[in-house]
């Protein structure tokens, strides 16, 4: 039997960050305390929060992909129809492509 958990918030990269391999892992208090902020706030205070998990804001391209991914990743999160999280959720990308949310 597979247990959920409220998780923790990191990231994890698979290889080169260069290649777009990571998992966004965000806790489920951390998505609590996001929900209740307002829409443009919560993506602000998330991406600050994140990069600074993934060792600061690199440069160029990759800076700009980044913030637009999560970016994209908060928004996901948010808007699914929960109105408290119970477990936290691991986003999975590749290449720097979307491939899924899963529950931690």
């Amino acid at each position: 039997m597979y247990t959920r958990s409220a998780g923790k918030t990191k990231i994890v990269w698979h290889g080169s960050a260069k290649k777009g391999n990571v998992d966004i892992y965000l806790s489920a208090h951390w998505l609590n305390w996001l929900k209740n902020l307002p829409a443009n706030t919560a993506v602000s205070v998330a991406m600050y929060a994140l990069l600074s998990l993934a060792g600061g804001p690199a440069g160029g391209v990759a800076a700009t992909t980044l913030n637009f991914l999560l970016g994209k990743v908060v928004k996901l999160v948010l808007d699914e129809n929960i109105k408290h999280f119970k477990t936290g959720r691991v986003v999975k990308f590749r290449g720097w492509k979307y491939k899924g949310m899963i529950h931690q």
